[in-house]
């Protein structure tokens, strides 16, 4: 019985570290996006098509 809870213990919590690296990792990316974002807004005043998928592929979004 205790080897047994021990193991799903182990595997949830693997689990839990897995599920918040990947909230922290989406956090990330998303404010990289956003300064992106207002940084080119700040030098053009707009942002444009070409300017989008600079900014995509600067912020590493285009792997998701």
């Amino acid at each position: 019985m205790t080897a047994t809870f021990y193991a799903a213990t182990q595997h949830d919590f693997s689990r839990l570290i897995q599920f918040v690296g990947g909230v922290f990792s989406s956090l990330y990316t998303s404010i990289v996006f956003a300064r992106l974002c207002e940084a080119e807004w700040a030098a053009e005043g707009r942002i444009d098509a070409a300017a989008l998928n600079r900014i995509y592929k600067l912020s590493d979004m285009d792997r998701h």
